[in-house]
């Protein structure tokens, strides 16, 4: 109503459908979605994502601006739920959500398993993002992709009781004295790395089956961009061999038979090569 009628609407959105955004004004050809990191100072990543009826040159106009700012543009060619980044790594908040609802093992024992390999352990990033973030994240997937996302009731408590991570002061872990401590000594042998990678892979394989993205390069490049890791899911993958990983989510499928721990056919197949 206000911009002139030649201007590109950009949206900052995590995760809401861009093509839900454009069909609310009078021009869904100059919408796009144009997706930064936190912290946006640091962090390379640019999402740029094509609407059902955005235009080619919507997209092109984005992509370029983004270079010119010295960020990692990529595109994304069809409108899905969390685009490329959250996407990928939604299965992974699935699997503390029902590792919560279990009741074993412990936050802090799951953690100890990988924080010598990561900066933040999976569940010290949630309680740093805010846990609900994660629910909420978890509970738009499960409207918009599969109901299997649906947050446990052992991680809407959290929320219940207000206890939401780093922000209040308490949430997994109790934040009131500082970064908490994570013991080593007490990590858990359930679970390991080449498990959270799998399920990286595995719905990395399913952007691309839908046509999301078609070049697993361009995943990589948003994965290794838009958080701490060096790598993406592919060229991990290649180090590790398909083989193993199918093996992984199969272990999880076991644990939680859930269609989202499921190896694809791509996974399974194994041809994917950077």
């Amino acid at each position: 109503k206000f911009a002139p009628k030649h201007a590109i609407l950009a949206s900052n959105t995590s995760n809401i459908s861009i093509t839900d955004i454009a069909s609310a004004t009078q021009r869904p050809d100059k919408v796009i979605g144009y997706h930064f990191f936190n912290p946006a100072i640091l962090m390379k990543l640019v999402e740029v994502i094509k609407g059902k009826k955005t235009s080619d040159e919507a997209i092109q106009i984005g992509y370029d601006i983004a270079k010119k700012i010295k960020k990692v543009p990529v595109i994304v060619k069809k409108d899905s739920p969390g685009f490329i980044y959250n996407r990928v790594n939604e299965p992974t908040l699935l699997l503390l959500s029902k590792v919560l609802e279990a009741g074993h093992p412990s936050p802090e024992e799951f953690d100890a398993a990988f924080k010598p390999l990561m900066a933040m352990a999976p569940f010290e990033l949630v309680d740093y993002v805010g846990i609900d973030v994660a629910a909420h994240g978890l509970e738009y997937f499960a409207q918009v992709l599969s109901k299997e996302y649906k947050p446990s009731d052992a991680m809407m408590s959290y929320l219940k009781s207000g206890n939401l991570g780093k922000k209040t002061g308490r949430g997994f872990y109790d934040w009131s004295k500082g970064r908490p401590t994570i013991d080593l000594g007490k990590a858990t042998k359930e679970y390991d790395i080449n498990q959270l990678i799998a399920l990286q892979v595995n719905e990395a394989t399913k952007l691309l089956e839908e046509g999301v993205v078609d070049d697993p390069k361009e995943i990589d490049l948003a994965m290794s961009n838009g958080g701490g890791s060096p790598f993406g899911p592919f060229a991990l993958a290649q180090g590790i061999g398909y083989h193993e990983l199918v093996y992984k989510l199969n272990e999880l499928h076991k644990k939680f038979p859930l269609n989202i721990f499921k190896p694809t056919k791509t996974l399974k197949e194994g041809k994917i090569k950077l």
